[in-house]
C-alpha cells in the first residue's frame, strides 16, 4: 500500500463563492508522466543496477528522492512505479554521476542514459560506441561480447 509521501503533490483551488453555504474548491488536474530510462553500456544493456531518481531543483541539483532505487530489468530499463508531474529529474545510477532525465508518456517507453555519464554517442554503421573519454575500468576490461570485431589495422 502506497502512503501519502509516494503519492505527487495536488492541489486545490478555492472557489471563490460558497456553494450551498458551504466552501467548495476544485482539483487542478496536472500531467502526469512516466518516469523510466534505459542504462547503456557502448550500446549494451546493463542489467541488474540500482538506479535512484530524485526531484530536480532549477539548479539542477539533487532534490527529495522519488522512493527507493530500483533495479534495471533485461532490457536495461529502470521504472520509477509510480507517474510523476511531467518534467526534468535528476537519475542516479550505481557508481555514477546523477544526469538529467525527463518523464515519458508511455509505459513502453525508456529515456536513454548513457553510461559513463558525460561520453558522447559515437555511431558506426548502428552500432554505438563511446569516444574513450572513460575514467574508470569496466569489470570486465579485456573481454569483449563481440568476438569478430576486431581493431583496425595500421596502413603501411
Amino acid at each position: 500500500m502506497e502512503s501519502d509521501d509516494d503519492l505527487p503533490r495536488a492541489y486545490l483551488a478555492r472557489v471563490p463563492f460558497p456553494a450551498g453555504g458551504q466552501v467548495s474548491g476544485v482539483l487542478i488536474p496536472r500531467s502526469m508522466e512516466f518516469l523510466a530510462v534505459r542504462l547503456l553500456l557502448d550500446g549494451y544493456p546493463l542489467i541488474g543496477r540500482n538506479v535512484a531518481f530524485y526531484e530536480c531543483t532549477d539548479d539542477e541539483e539533487k532534490g527529495d528522492a522519488l522512493g527507493a532505487p530500483v533495479l534495471s530489468d533485461k532490457d536495461g530499463i529502470a521504472r520509477l512505479p509510480r507517474v510523476v508531474p511531467v518534467g526534468h529529474y535528476l537519475c542516479e545510477v550505481e557508481r555514477h554521476d546523477a544526469t538529467v532525465v525527463t518523464t515519458v508518456s508511455r509505459l513502453d517507453d525508456a529515456a536513454p542514459v548513457l553510461l559513463p555519464i558525460g561520453s558522447e554517442a559515437i555511431d558506426h554503421d548502428g552500432c554505438i560506441s563511446f569516444d574513450g573519454n572513460d575514467s574508470e575500468e569496466s569489470e570486465d576490461a579485456g573481454e569483449s561480447e563481440d568476438e569478430d570485431i576486431l581493431p583496425m589495422e595500421e596502413e603501411a
